[in-house]
């Protein structure tokens, strides 16, 4: 997921969730993304990414060490 948000211009941190990452129920499993990675086609990781649940939203959630609780962080 970091990798797709990645080569989508999102520069993002190990800790942080949203998405598939944060959603058991997401239509894409984070199984099947790691498929799309392995062996990437960038028109297709882009439509991808444009999914409502593994685009970056303004809002994130971010599970920042050592603690497990999360803070929301706004992105610009």
């Amino acid at each position: 997921m970091l990798g797709l948000a990645a080569l989508n211009k999102h520069e993002m941190i190990l800790w942080d969730v949203w998405g598939v990452i944060d959603d058991a129920d997401a239509e894409l499993s984070a199984d099947e993304l790691a498929e799309l990675l392995a062996d990437p086609d960038l028109e297709q990781l882009r439509v991808v990414f444009e999914a409502d649940d593994v685009r970056v939203p303004p809002v994130i959630r971010s599970v920042i060490p050592p603690g497990p609780v999360p803070v929301e962080v706004v992105l610009r």
